[in-house]
């Protein structure tokens, strides 16, 4: 999943429809409580300023350096202190390579 992506899922959620299926969601669903509401938009709003929507490069040499710390069983605190980056870039780049299985932290 790429940034984007992740976005696109953000903002459809914020607008109480099914991602996947493109279905309104009914209006006791959880998402479409008010303040669920609000903070996903605000989330959507905060990572569109930080630019969150372009993707940065990671180097050949960053991504084995991510791969060995992954690998020898580091977690992402460690390896993100370790790399220089937030914990969130070590997140979404294991998502990606298909290391984790979500956004929830190894």
């Amino acid at each position: 999943m790429n940034n984007d992506q992740l976005l696109n899922i953000l903002k459809s959620l914020s607008e109480g429809i099914d991602p996947d299926s493109k279905n309104i969601l009914s209006n006791n669903h959880i998402l479409n409580r008010p303040s669920v509401i609000r903070a996903l938009c605000k989330a959507v709003v905060a990572l569109e300023e930080i630019g969150f929507n372009r993707e940065y490069k990671w180097t050949i040499t960053e991504e084995s350096m991510l791969l060995k710390y992954y690998y020898s069983g580091f977690d992402v605190t460690y390896i993100a202190h370790e790399m220089g980056k937030a914990s969130e870039s070590i997140i979404l780049k294991l998502v990606e390579l298909d290391l984790i299985d979500d956004l929830k932290v190894a």
